[in-house]
C-alpha cells in the first residue's frame, strides 16, 4: 500500500481560475506481468478521478489517495520485496474549458515532466501552444517514503491568449 498526494496552484487572477480535472490512471501500481491481462480492473484497479476548484489564494489539493502497487518478493536468496517503494505515479489532468487537451504528466530521468495531446487524434501539442503551462513540477516523498506528493503551478500560456480588440 502506498498513498499519494497532490498540490497545485492557479498564478493567474481569480477571475481566470478554471476547475482542474486529475484523474489517476487504473494502471498505476501495475507490474510488467500485470500488464499482459490488458485489464486492471482484473487486479481490482480502476481510473480515480476528482475535479478540483481552487480556494480563495489558488490553491488546489487531493491528500490521502490509498493506492495498491504490485511487489516483486524474491525468496532465494533472501532479498526482499521490489520495489521498495510506490512507483512515481503518472496523471492525466484535464480542463473543462479545453476539451482539446490533455495533460500527461509524469516521470522522467531529468524529473517530473509533462506532454500536451489532443484526445480525438492523439497527436502531441508542443507545450508552448497549448493554453496551460505547468510549471514547478516535483515529486516529493511522504509517509516515511511509502509515497509521493506531485507538486505543480498553473498558469495561463501568454502566447494562447486571445484578446478582442476594442469597438
Amino acid at each position: 500500500m502506498g498513498t499519494l498526494q497532490i498540490q497545485g496552484n492557479f498564478q493567474v487572477p481569480a477571475s481566470e481560475r478554471e476547475e482542474i480535472i486529475v484523474t489517476l490512471p487504473a494502471a498505476y501500481g501495475l507490474g510488467a506481468g500485470d500488464r499482459i491481462m490488458e485489464d486492471p480492473g482484473m487486479f481490482g484497479h480502476e481510473d480515480r478521478t476528482w475535479r478540483l476548484k481552487a480556494d480563495a489564494n489558488g490553491a488546489f489539493t487531493v491528500t490521502n489517495i490509498e493506492t495498491v502497487y504490485h511487489v516483486t518478493i524474491c525468496l532465494l536468496p533472501p532479498l526482499g520485496a521490489f520495489p521498495e517503494q510506490p512507483p512515481l505515479p503518472f496523471y492525466l489532468i484535464r480542463f473543462p474549458q479545453n476539451e482539446k487537451e490533455v495533460y500527461l504528466v509524469g516521470p522522467s530521468p531529468a524529473g517530473p515532466a509533462y506532454k500536451v495531446l489532443d484526445p480525438d487524434s492523439k497527436a502531441e501539442i508542443q507545450p508552448s501552444q497549448a493554453e496551460w503551462i505547468l510549471e514547478n513540477l516535483e515529486y516529493l516523498p511522504i509517509d516515511e517514503g511509502r509515497g509521493w506528493l506531485l507538486k505543480f503551478s498553473v498558469s495561463r500560456n501568454a502566447r494562447t491568449l486571445s484578446f478582442e480588440a476594442p469597438e
